[in-house]
């Protein structure tokens, strides 16, 4: 059986529970849904330009030998 929390932490806890303090608010959340979907789409376009510099950094075709 796990240890009880000690009667100041749950006193504490409930007190910021009546405060509205713990958790996000709506826009908190919405902010935080909003700043996840940046990051996700500036790694997408990282990867897409690792790819990118990766492939414009193989050797280039000798130009003499490209035909009209």
């Amino acid at each position: 059986m796990p240890r009880p929390y000690p009667p100041e932490f749950r006193a504490r806890a409930i007190s910021l529970v009546r405060e509205g303090r713990p958790g996000h608010t709506t826009q908190e959340s919405a902010e935080l849904r909003a700043a996840r979907a940046r990051v996700r789409q500036l790694e997408q376009e990282i990867s897409i330009l690792r790819r990118a510099s990766t492939w414009l950094d193989e050797d280039p075709l000798d130009p003499k030998e490209r035909t009209r």
